[in-house]
């Protein structure tokens, strides 16, 4: 839930663009459109700026590869591997250490911190742990990922009960949401999360049916929490509604009608927009197209999952 364009003194509200995140909906394009990354870096202490840079880069890595083999940390662990035969060779000196670092570094950057795992608890909240001992968040921005959960998924309801944004700036900026038609997000919620080559799309819909009706065993009046549940899991609504089912953010943007802020007859969800967010629904934004090769029925018996 970044601020693509936070509220000044004297500045039209409408202007302001506060823009709620849902996974898998093409809102990564417009978070690199406005440097959100760069922006957040500019209100934290050098040391978080460091660590907000590599959680941009995490972002970008798990965007392109499920299990990722060509990234930095796994180009430091050959180095280290590389360090310490030569010196064991060289040396008659060995050391263990070193090849455990090595070895670790990889499995964590490769295997556990991606978003297949994620899925799982304990490898979720690891993970949110460390972002937060390490500071790769701004709150000013609204991005990076802490004990509070992934700032940039952050659910509407969720940063009013954080006190992050008050509903009341909900209401006078110009929040909104891009939402995505239920069958694509499927396909696209696949290909970002599943298990590599190991899971089939048959298995990848089963088991995040259980996942999320489960989820829906747990719901309270409350929003749920990244520590509960994988923001990926969550339907569309639940970003942009509360637990009443009364719709917290301005503008929720259906992009198949994005097209048609083009022609004479705009679509329902895009007819109304302030200047300021017709300009960005103008911009192009990227997403995952539905595959023809994904079977139909298993699209239309999940689609209640993520509307």
């Amino acid at each position: 839930m970044p601020w693509l364009i936070r509220e000044t003194e004297g500045q039209d509200p409408s202007e302001a663009l506060l823009f709620i995140h849902i996974p898998r909906c093409g809102g990564t394009s417009l978070t690199k459109h406005f440097n959100v990354i760069w922006r957040a870096m500019s209100t934290v202490c050098l040391l978080r700026k460091l660590t907000l840079l590599y959680f941009g880069y995490r972002y970008r890595v798990l965007e392109e590869s499920n299990f990722p083999m060509a990234t930095w940390e796994n180009g430091m662990a050959l180095g280290m591997l590389a360090f310490a035969l030569g010196f064991g060779f060289g040396s008659g000196v060995w050391m263990p250490w070193l090849f455990f670092s090595a070895t670790m570094l990889f499995l964590t950057s490769t295997i556990l911190f991606t978003a297949p795992l994620l899925r799982y608890n304990w490898v979720r909240r690891l993970m949110l742990t460390m972002g937060s001992l390490i500071g790769s968040y701004s709150g000013r921005f609204l991005y990076g990922g802490a004990i509070a959960g992934f700032y940039i998924h952050f659910t509407a309801q969720r940063m009013v009960e954080t006190n992050e944004v008050e509903s009341e700036t909900l209401r006078r900026v110009t929040s909104f949401a891009l939402t995505r038609n239920p069958y694509s997000r499927m396909v696209s919620v696949y290909k970002y999360n599943k298990l590599g080559k190991f899971e089939t799309f048959k298995d990848f819909v089963r088991r995040w049916k259980s996942m999320h009706e489960d989820l829906k065993k747990r719901t309270t009046e409350k929003s749920i929490q990244e520590w509960d549940a994988y923001c990926h899991l969550l339907p569309q609504h639940a970003f942009t509604h509360d637990a009443d089912g009364e719709q917290l953010v301005r503008f929720a943007v259906k992009l198949e009608e994005v097209e048609s802020l083009q022609s004479d007859m705009p679509g329902p969800s895009v007819s109304d927009l302030p200047t300021a967010l017709r300009e960005v629904c103008s911009s192009r934004l990227t997403l995952c197209p539905i595959s023809s090769s994904l079977p139909f029925a298993f699209l239309n018996a999940t689609s209640v999952l993520f509307c």
